[in-house]
């Protein structure tokens, strides 16, 4: 993982098999060498029966290789994603990638005021669905 600040400061750690815990300890500690807060919420959101990173002891596997993989895939749906945006005259999001269901979509954005969103997604406040949904919005990608 590497760390850079706004006046060209770096920080790394290596990543590896671990706990969500101690990665979540590295990436506070990063965060604070480079002169930022760390003060981000604590727990997964959009999953069933969260828990809170800095409680998380369980040992996780980390294969290089798998992730080198999945890297290359999001880089070719990134190219096509633009692509699809290029078209649209309006305002429209970049590619982005929502960590905690692991969604990659580009979005298209009317300006229309929208119905209020229903909520209900597992730990994650209807309040925060409301506001990210308050106009008219189109989206491409994939929710696996």
């Amino acid at each position: 993982v590497v760390g850079t600040s706004g006046d060209g400061r770096k920080a790394t750690f290596a990543l590896g098999t671990s706990t969500v815990a101690a990665f979540h300890a590295n990436l506070a500690q990063l965060i604070s060498d480079l002169g930022g807060t760390p003060d981000f919420h604590g727990q997964p959101n959009e999953v069933p029966d969260p828990v809170p990173f800095d409680e998380d002891h369980r040992d996780r596997p980390y294969d290089r290789d798998a992730v080198r993989r999945f890297h290359q895939a999001l880089m070719a749906v990134d190219a096509v994603f633009k692509t699809f945006r290029t078209s649209f005259l309006g305002k429209s999001s970049p590619v982005h990638l929502f960590w905690g269901s692991f969604d990659l979509a580009v979005t298209r954005f009317s300006g229309r005021r929208a119905p209020i969103h229903p909520g209900g997604i597992p730990a994650l406040p209807d309040s925060v669905t409301q506001e990210a949904y308050d106009r008219e919005v189109s989206s491409a990608g994939f929710w696996p």
